[in-house]
């Protein structure tokens, strides 16, 4: 049997030019959020630090932090 818990963190996206929080609901195993926790106290840091952390260094790693894809500017370009 797995035993699944549900864990509200908040998660901070960067806007154009402002952070913006958004809401994550995340499911995971006990043992995953023991680790989580585990991971978090060793560093004095809340766990949605941690998952944030986590998350960043993997994107850097694969080349997507920061976004690679263009923002589009505040200004359309018509096509006449």
């Amino acid at each position: 049997m797995v035993h699944c818990i549900h864990s509200r963190i908040q998660c901070c996206v960067l806007g154009a030019t402002t952070m913006k929080r958004e809401h994550l609901g995340i499911v995971m195993l006990a043992s995953h959020k023991t680790a989580l926790e585990k991971l978090a106290r060793a560093n004095g840091e809340a766990m949605a630090v941690v998952l944030r952390r986590l998350i960043r260094e993997e994107a850097e790693r694969r080349g997507l932090w920061p976004d690679p894809t263009p923002q589009p500017s505040g200004e359309e370009t018509r096509r006449v």
